[in-house]
């Protein structure tokens, strides 16, 4: 399929994905379900101008092809009404970005966690944690009336043996680590997740914070580190990232070396329609 810099429409680009469906298989870190995931995909696509501006140059879809290909390895919904994960643009590029709903998604699924909750504190509500080798326990009551402001987030995690593990962070140290490490941010505010989900983006914060201490398999911190590999120090986002050799997120990384980053070949457009909608991939959307 070919593209020109042109407004494309939702056929063409479900044919695109449907393109790049076999090279995303074999970056999967957990099962799924795949037909969902590319539904998902078309659908972030098609809502989104930048994304849709993406399709229409080459370094662009390229880019996007990266973007989904760490998307795939995480196996998190790309449908923005479900806040799980999302495909983000800066100045032509795509780069993925996991969600609040994503990182609960992650932690639960690992099999390593039985409960997780995760909430917000104003400064006009009781809360204090008392912490001991046999556990964590905390006191949250939530004023009545006026809340105030936000004061911080907290998480209580419980683990399979049943010992609750609680992280507390205040806003502004969410804004600290957002500033530190969200080169969304940095360079993109107004597409970044933390303009348009700033106490969501706090959620996700606390809970990564949270599990840092806890054990997680292999397979759940690959699938958070997906998204570390779209940020370089000092330079702007959405760029077309090798992987780091020696990371530790040595799942993803090999995969993400196995294949050549550049989506599969493009095919000439021909005057007629794209209708079918089933082919060598029938199955997947």
């Amino acid at each position: 399929m070919s593209f020109k810099s042109k407004a494309l429409t939702t056929t063409e680009v479900s044919q695109a994905v449907k393109e790049w469906a076999p090279g995303l298989k074999d970056f999967a870190l957990t099962e799924f379900n795949q037909q969902n995931f590319f539904k998902s995909a078309i659908l972030a696509i098609t809502e989104s101008d930048q994304l849709m501006e993406c399709m229409a140059t080459a370094p662009g879809r390229e880019s996007l092809y990266n973007a989904m290909k760490r998307a795939f390895s995480t196996g998190l919904s790309l449908n923005p009404q479900e806040g799980k994960a999302c495909i983000i643009a800066y100045k032509g590029k795509a780069s993925y970005q996991i969600m609040k709903e994503g990182a609960i998604d992650i932690v639960l699924d690992s099999g390593d966690v039985k409960t997780l909750m995760v909430e917000i504190v104003y400064e006009n509500d009781a809360f204090g944690i008392e912490k001991s080798n046999a556990g964590d326990v905390y006191h949250f009551s939530p004023a009545r009336r006026d809340r105030g402001n936000v004061d911080g987030y907290f998480c209580c995690i419980t683990d399979m043996k049943g010992i609750s593990h609680v992280k507390y962070l205040t806003e502004q140290e969410c804004f600290e680590i957002r500033d530190n490490h969200s080169t969304s941010f940095k360079f993109s505010k107004e597409t970044s997740p933390w303009t348009k989900s700033e106490k969501g983006m706090c959620k996700k914060t606390v809970i990564k914070t949270g599990i840092r201490d806890l054990y997680l398999s292999p397979s759940a911190k690959s699938r958070f580190a997906a998204e570390d590999f779209n940020t370089e120090d000092n330079k702007p986002p959405m760029k077309d990232i090798t992987p780091i050799a020696g990371s530790s997120a040595s799942d993803v990384a090999a995969k993400l070396k196995k294949e050549d980053p550049k989506p599969p070949a493009e095919e000439k457009k021909t005057d007629e329609p794209s209708t079918n909608e089933t082919s060598e991939n029938k199955g997947q959307f």
